[in-house]
């Protein structure tokens, strides 16, 4: 994979959260930010503790300590490739507060969970309110920020303050309030070179019949194409290829295999299907039959097989009943 090359520069805020309701509350001293590099920081007098790799799933992932910033890339589209660094921080009670950091390619993500669950009162991030409300906010709490622009090794520092469900709307709750910073270096976007596309288009002066193309980035012997089609009475290849049935219902669909080539205009396929529009609904007075206003006939368009494999249909296709 190749990395990409932007010009630098810091962040604009866009919140994905639950609720903002806004109020005041007590300001605590903050932790230096250089003190997050410390393996544990105790503060007993706040009654708290900061250890950069306390975070929950952390182990899924790796962290700074296993790349370099210089020479390594993420791709937005793939979550193996993120590097998190997760924090943990604890009340006087005991209940911890964890926090995972990692870079979406122009996008940062902070990631909020609780020992308890439903500890989250209160978030301010920077100095902002991003969850403030007497119910608990729901978990993960999910808080992004948008990369004005990226440029490896940056480093962004934020500060953060989470006050307990235990504490109450007063100043002075201080051993329910946690501050901390937290640190992130930037990384490269990765620059895929591929010539992948798949495409659906609706045949024309037929009904409910589609030509689906797929030009793969590599050559693929006995690949096996398959296709979920949940909500069909019938189905028919106007393509003449040979299909081989599989499942049945919500389950079921058709698959195809045989070899793809590299680039060039890729393979197609073209079908017609019959909407399964009649639903049987059994119950104490007998079989009734109604009819949905739509059914989903396609779901899945799954390569299984080489490096870019995967479902390639982005959006249901559905049918009209009516």
């Amino acid at each position: 994979m190749k990395r990409s090359t932007m010009l630098g520069g810091r962040y604009s805020v866009v919140a994905v959260i639950s609720a903002m309701l806004l109020f005041s509350c007590s300001q605590l001293e903050d932790i230096h930010p250089d003190a997050i590099q410390d393996n544990q920081i105790e503060a007993t007098a706040d009654g708290f503790k900061l250890t950069p790799l306390g975070g929950i799933n952390a182990a899924n992932f790796r962290t700074h300590e296993d790349v370099s910033c210089d020479d390594y890339c993420i791709n937005p589209e793939d979550a193996s490739t993120f590097i998190v660094e997760s924090y943990t921080a604890s009340f006087q009670n005991g209940n911890e507060i964890f926090v995972n950091t990692y870079q979406k390619g122009e996008v940062m993500v902070y990631e909020f969970r609780s020992s308890q669950g439903n500890d989250l009162k209160k978030i301010t991030f920077n100095g902002s309110d991003i969850y403030a409300s007497n119910q608990a906010a729901a978990e993960p709490f999910i808080y992004e920020v948008a990369l004005e622009s990226v440029v490896a090794c940056t480093e962004i520092k934020d500060d953060i303050e989470v006050r307990s469900t235990n504490s109450n709307s007063n100043a002075g709750a201080t051993g329910n309030t946690v501050v901390f910073s937290t640190s992130y270096a930037l990384f490269d976007i990765c620059v895929i070179d591929t010539c992948e596309e798949f495409m659906v288009e609706a045949i024309e002066g037929m009904e409910n019949a589609y030509r689906f193309t797929y030009i793969s980035n590599e050559a693929l012997e006995d690949v096996t194409i398959q296709m979920t089609l949940p909500q069909i009475a019938d189905w028919e290849a106007l393509d003449g290829k040979s299909y081989e049935e599989f499942g049945n219902g919500a389950n079921g669909g058709i698959r195809w295999t045989g070899d793809l080539a590299a680039c060039g205009d890729g393979i197609t396929f073209e079908l017609q299907f019959k909407p399964a529009c009649e639903v049987s609904n059994s119950n104490s007075k007998g079989n009734k039959n109604t009819t949905p206003s739509s059914v989903n006939l396609m779901t899945n368009f799954v390569v299984q097989g080489g490096e870019f494999g995967g479902n390639k249909l982005k959006n249901n296709i559905t049918a009209a009943c009516n």
